[in-house]
C-alpha cells in the first residue's frame, strides 16, 4: 500500500471511528436519562446495580447510584478475559477504549433491547426522539 493510499485510510478510519463514537454516546446518554426518571427501589448502599446483561461480544452493567446519577459500564471480551472499555453516567463522566469503538457500537442495538425489556415505559419514552428521527434537514 503506499502512502497516499494509507493516509485516506486513516482520514476515513477516524472519521468513522469519530462518528462511531458520537452514536455511542447519544444512545447511552438518552438511555441513561431515561433510566434515571424511572422509579426505582430505594438504595441502602453506595449503589444498587438496576440491570445486567451479556452477549457473545458485551457485558452491560446499569448502576443506580446514591446520588441519584445512573451509570452504564461495558465490558469488551477478549479472549477469556472481559475488559472495562466503555462508562458513562448522568454526572457527564465518560471513558472509551478507543481501539473497542467498533464492538461497542455493534452491540448498541442489544443494549436498546435489553432497555425494552427491563422498563416498561421505555419505548413511550422515546417516541418523541423516534419521531424525530424521520425529519429530513
Amino acid at each position: 500500500m503506499d502512502a497516499q493510499e494509507m493516509t485516506r485510510q486513516i482520514v476515513k478510519g477516524q472519521e468513522n471511528l469519530e462518528r462511531m463514537k458520537r452514536e455511542i454516546f447519544m444512545v447511552v446518554e438518552v438511555l441513561l436519562l431515561i433510566i434515571k426518571g424511572q422509579k426505582g427501589a430505594k438504595r441502602t448502599r453506595n449503589t444498587q446495580k438496576v440491570i445486567r446483561s451479556r452477549s457473545d461480544q458485551c457485558r452491560w452493567e446499569i448502576f443506580s447510584l446514591r446520588d441519584g446519577s445512573v451509570s452504564l459500564r461495558c465490558w469488551v471480551k477478549k479472549g477469556n478475559i472481559s475488559i472495562n472499555s466503555f462508562s458513562m453516567d448522568t454526572n457527564g463522566n465518560c471513558e472509551i477504549g478507543l481501539g473497542l469503538i467498533e464492538t461497542i457500537h455493534d452491540n448498541l442495538p442489544m443494549l436498546v433491547a435489553l432497555m425494552i425489556r427491563q422498563f416498561p415505559t421505555f419505548e413511550r419514552e422515546l417516541e418523541p426522539i423516534i419521531k424525530a428521527s424521520t425529519k429530513e434537514f
